[in-house]
């Protein structure tokens, strides 16, 4: 039964492949007939779309890139909003803001104790140069910063400013300078949030080698909001320039990783330059091979320039659609070369395996008959898991996905129309004997011998000889992986060493997938040498992350009732009985009001709600914490908010973030809980669960495309497990190489999955398509077709992005290294792994006469009887043309 369906299986591929095989020939005579047409249809393409280039737009925030769209986080920012008026112009508290705020932030660090005299003066002078920085309106209108600073208690709200006081000196004195909290006659201070590096003794402040210094601007509206971002940049770039002498510090202010990112991108896509030099170069060394006639640099060279065209065409297309152009954005380019070389490739590999006694017309429908059906399936099957991509919760990984699917569609269409249109004019170029440079008449060498020409110079730059066998036409680079890869595979020793190699890949692949860790530190997304990437490492170094989480009741309660009053202590302390929240921290106007005494529970609410108010006069931090409604006669909103310890892991981020949401949900109340860096702390839960999305139904969709183009069942199993396979390398292989899943490798593991088929499709379609007397031999043909195109696919991907090396942007260095993997791994499952299956395994035509090893055939007619000897078997008999001579195969009788 088994056999049977596999000789099913069989049969269906084989129909399928004439009939798609059939059709692709078809097209390639198309073409040899009108290749003009073909190569200007392709121009003007690409280049009326390229056009539009001028039209493309830019985004660059953090948040609406890299955080999900429309995730919980961002409604309940939204209504957070909407619920408590912003009050940073008179009443400032940093624990109640929606978001992280405006700001300017500087950290000082010494080696020894900053709490020192020692190291006053200088901080003294930084923070007077601060407040002469000044920005100008649209109207000329000059603003300092202490007309745009948030307000608390009358004065500019700074972390950090009272170290430059008598009264911080005279407690330094005293002995009672505490932590993590502290006081002076204006308020309390969060000491663990201005010092870092402390060393404390019974709760009392002793040394510190960093003090923060937290400039917060106004957000009160859009005008003041617009002043604030632009004086906290005049800040950086002014401050850069401030000398210090006995202190290092470090600058940031609250948008500088959106403006470091957009810059060190930007710079980096000048590196694409110097790729595509390099790929044009390598391109024409590999089809340097042949003489003066049959020579295919040019082949090399238009090639590339197909995919450049691509690319231009992508950007213009999406230009003219409005889609955003995004960072990321600026790895597409180097993506979409390895693709279109690939293809590249691939068509050369069928060209050269064409008839070499063949017509144009018959050559050109060869190569599209027997490499078609390769390029559309790794084409297929690329576009369709960037489409799927388009699918994502994130912003940046959907224009990506947009742009890149738009750049593999032109580039299969310049490959086919552009690239085949070069084909045919090489071809018509060596048929009629011209050179490959001059397009001038060129003889024989032994044609020049004749005429008496004696100079090997000569002979080497004028000569060209018609090409007897394919390795006539091939550089050194196509025809080395061709003999050399058989041999390193189709032994008993070497399959032996490839299983046991391949063992421990899986091992250490599935041991690094279970430890893959999910999250994306911000400040890997700026380069090493930028400043915010200084000041995040400092801060992460110093200073502890603790969280405020507030629980934000959306509707009116009595809080006169007493079980009211004890749902809310009680989520409280059930907040603050998680490991990760402080359990004596908590900011809860409800407990401090009844404690005041102020609180009647036998009142109307009237009354209650101005007991409330006349607790606010001395107790201001909770004023924001409450709203009433418009009459005054009850709480419209409140809030209450505990705090966590320093959480810096991003898997803890997102437990907590969704522990906090439990509680709030199971209070009982009307209650949300949100803290500020939830919308981060989204793409922490969100990016696991959104890629294995994503890569399933990839997966699903290129066994789709297989299952069309390659119907027999062992071909599709082989194929989706190699791709499998593959892809928990690179997932493991991540973790070792110091990736983490993030929305940026989301976007990598993604072009994985179409990667992942390329290679693995070419070796076994060109398995289906050679002939052998077994399996081993029909390995070892699959092998000389596809090898050496998949071999200096993979070659030329890896030299074209090794480039990226050299970035200073995260994007562009990850995606290198994901890039890497993908390729590595691709390249040894198809060259290694899959060709050791197929030895033992692989379909084989049912009663196919490759299986015979009788090198005569009896042939018998009416008139008479005769035996012809077929160098090469029967197969040689299977051939598109005949004309006497196929492929270096001589009939004689």
């Amino acid at each position: 039964m088994k056999f049977r369906l596999l000789h099913i299986g069989m049969d269906v591929y084989r129909k399928v492949e004439d009939k798609i095989s059939s059709a692709f020939g078809y097209y390639g005579k198309v073409i040899s007939r009108n290749p003009a047409a073909a190569i200007i249809f392709a121009i003007l393409l690409n280049g009326l779309l390229g056009l539009n280039v001028m039209w493309i737009t830019s985004e660059n925030d953090i948040k609406t890139l890299y955080t999900p769209t429309n995730s919980q986080a961002d409604t309940d920012e939204l209504r957070i909003k909407s619920m408590f008026p912003d009050e940073s112009n008179e009443n400032f508290y940093f624990h109640q803001l929606p978001d992280l705020g405006h700001y300017g932030s500087v950290i000082f660090t010494v080696n020894d104790n900053i709490i020192n005299k020692t190291y006053l003066p200088e901080i003294q002078s930084f923070h007077q140069t601060v407040m002469g920085i000044s920005i100008n309106d649209t109207d000329g209108k000059s603003y300092f910063y202490q007309d745009l600073c948030a307000i608390n208690n009358g004065q500019c709200s700074v972390w950090g400013l009272w170290y430059v006081g008598d009264f911080f000196w005279a407690q330094v004195a005293n002995g009672t300078l505490t932590y993590p909290t502290s006081s002076d006659p204006d308020g309390d201070h969060r000491t663990d949030r201005e010092f870092g590096k402390v060393d404390t003794e019974n709760g009392v402040l002793k040394s510190a080698r960093s003090l923060r210094l937290h400039y917060y601007l106004r957000q009160q509206n859009k005008e003041y909001t617009a002043l604030s971002v632009a004086w906290e940049k005049e800040f950086v770039k002014q401050m850069s320039e401030f000398k210090a002498n006995l202190t290092d510090f470090t600058l940031s202010h609250s948008d500088s990783i959106s403006t470091e990112l957009d810059e060190n991108t930007i710079g980096d896509i000048a590196l694409f330059s110097l790729t595509f030099t390099i790929m044009i170069t390598y391109a024409s060394l590999v089809t340097a091979g042949g003489n003066c006639l049959t020579q295919r640099g040019h082949l090399g060279r238009v090639g590339v320039l197909a995919t450049a065209l691509a690319i231009l065409g992508a950007f213009g297309l999406c230009g003219a659609l409005g889609i955003t152009y995004v960072n990321m954005v600026g790895i597409m380019p180097f993506l979409i070369l390895g693709i279109g070389v690939d293809d590249m490739f691939i068509l050369l590999s069928g060209l050269t395996d064409a008839p070499l006694r063949g017509t144009v017309e018959e050559r050109i429908s060869f190569t599209m008959r027997t490499t078609g059906v390769a390029i559309t399936i790794t084409s297929l099957t690329d576009l369709i898991a960037f489409m799927v991509g388009y699918m994502s919760d994130f912003m940046s990984v959907r224009h990506f996905c947009l742009y890149t699917g738009i750049a593999i569609i032109l580039c299969y269409i310049n490959q086919i129309t552009f690239f085949l249109g070069c084909l045919v004019f090489h071809e018509r170029r060596v048929a009629s004997s011209r050179h490959c440079l001059t397009c001038q008449t060129i003889y024989t060498t032994e044609e020049m011998k004749a005429s008496g020409y004696r100079n090997p110079l000569v002979y080497a730059c004028c000569s060209g000889d018609t090409p007897e066998k394919k390795e006539d036409l091939q550089s050194v680079f196509e025809f080395v992986p061709t003999k050399i890869l058989p041999k390193l595979v189709l032994n008993i020793p070497a399959k032996v060493v490839i299983a046991l190699v391949y063992i421990t890949y899986l091992v250490f692949s599935i041991l690094g997938t279970t430890n893959l860790e999910q999250g994306l530190v911000l400040r890997n997304l700026v380069s090493e040498d930028s400043y915010y990437y200084k000041y995040s490492i400092v801060e992460y170094d110093n200073f502890p992350l603790p969280i405020p989480i507030s629980f934000n009741i959306d509707q009116s309660l009595d809080y006169r009732d007493p079980q009211v009053v004890d749902k809310i202590n009680n989520f409280i302390q059930s907040a603050q009985s998680n490991e990760l929240v402080h359990s004596s921290f908590e900011i809860n106007w409800l407990k401090e009001f009844y404690k005041s005494g102020l609180a009647i529970t036998n009142g109307t609410k009237m009354e209650f709600c101005n007991k409330v108010r006349m607790f606010f006069q001395f107790a201001p931090i909770f004023k924001n914490d409450v709203v009433f409604n418009d009459n005054g006669t009850e709480i419209k909103y409140s809030r209450v908010y505990v705090i966590t310890k320093s959480i810096q892991q991003s898997h803890e981020q997102g437990l907590m973030m969704q522990e906090m949401r439990r509680i709030a949900e199971n209070s009982g109340l009307p209650v949300f809980a949100y803290g500020q860096p939830f919308t981060y702390f989204e793409q922490y839960v969100s990016v696991l669960p959104n890629t294995m999305q994503t890569v399933g139904i990839a997966v699903a969709a290129c066994f789709v495309i297989t299952c069309i183009f390659m119907p027999h069942p062992l071909l599709i199993f082989l194929v989706t497990s190699s791709l499998v396979s593959i892809m928990v390398g690179v997932f493991g292989f991540m973790y070792y190489w110091g990736l983490s899943l993030s929305c940026i490798t989301m976007i990598h593991v993604i072009m994985s999955v179409g990667f992942s088929v390329d290679f693995s499709a070419h070796i076994c379609h060109a398995f289906m398509t050679v002939e052998g007397t077994d399996r081993n031999s029909k390995t070892n043909a699959s092998l000389v077709r596809a090898g050496g195109p998949v071999f200096n696919c993979a070659f030329s991907s890896v030299i074209g992005i090794c480039t990226l090396i050299f970035s200073r942007s995260f994007v562009f260095r990850s995606f290198f290294k994901v890039m890497f993997l993908v390729i590595t791994f691709a390249f040894l499952h198809s060259v290694f792994v899959l060709p050791v299956i197929l030895s033992f395994i692989g379909p084989l035509k049912k009663n196919d006469p490759t299986q015979r090893k009788t090198s005569q055939v009896t042939l018998t007619s009416n008139r008479s009887s005769a035996t012809w000897s077929i160098s090469g078997g029967v197969n040689a008999l299977d051939t598109p043309f005949g004309n006497g001579k196929q492929n270096g195969r001589k009939w004689t009788s």
